[in-house]
């Protein structure tokens, strides 16, 4: 049996989370199921399965990208070490800070698909 490598292991893992992310621009993340990731990416329960425990993981993944990918970490650590406020004020903040992540992230997305319907 050919050797897998850590490389072919974290592409499938991150077909698995685009496909996710792809899932949950189109429906609400509470709403996702495995079923539609297996959808998305064509593969095969099995072979999901063999890179993630469940959906949880899977998703946990996901979050990890877009938070490493548009800077929300930096953004909400940067409020809890700068900010004097009531836990209840960080909190407002915090999902302040997530909107605008989402809403910035939002317009590329509109910009890119509105480039592709041309």
């Amino acid at each position: 049996m050919p050797k897998v490598t850590p490389e072919y292991i974290e592409q499938k893992k991150q077909m698995i989370v685009d496909a996710a992310y792809n899932v949950c621009l189109r429906k609400p993340v509470d709403t996702v199921t495995i079923s539609d990731v297996i959808a998305e990416t064509g593969m095969s329960m099995g072979a999901i399965y063999r890179y993630y425990s469940g959906l949880d993981e899977i998703l946990a993944d996901m979050v990890r990208k877009v938070r490493t990918d548009y800077g929300a970490y930096d953004r909400i650590t940067r409020l809890v070490n700068e900010t004097d406020v009531s836990f209840e004020e960080l909190i407002y903040r915090v999902y302040d800070a997530m909107a605008d992540v989402m809403e910035e992230h939002l317009m590329e997305l509109r910009h890119v698909l509105h480039a592709e319907l041309r």
